[in-house]
């Protein structure tokens, strides 16, 4: 369960992030990352990184409002990012079921 709510969680950095035009800037930083940056650091550290973007939002916002980022394909981006997480949960949840199948046929 909580893989499914790291990839969505990813998925929803990388479109709020789109969305508000946040990216990488020429003023650096240490947030200053691509939405697409931003959304596989939450893939990957869940527990950091999602707090650090929601305590910074609002400052990311309005840096952004001086530097917008606009992007390409974001639809294709925002699909890929979903497929890559939710691709992994199928995974984990998939081995999971192996795992317990070859289980139980042990015990009998």
């Amino acid at each position: 369960m909580l893989y499914l709510i790291v990839a969505a969680s990813a998925l929803w950095v990388y479109l709020d992030a789109t969305k508000h035009r946040i990216g990488k800037t020429p003023e650096g930083g240490f947030l200053n990352a691509s939405a697409g940056g931003l959304a596989i650091a939450t893939m990957l550290l869940w527990v950091v990184a999602l707090p650090l973007y929601l305590i910074n939002r609002n400052k990311l916002k309005k840096k952004a409002e001086e530097h917008p980022v606009t992007v390409k394909a974001r639809g294709v981006k925002a699909f890929l990012i979903g497929l890559i997480g939710f691709g992994f949960c199928a995974m984990v949840l998939y081995a999971d079921y192996i795992a317990r199948m070859e289980q139980m046929a042990q015990l009998q």
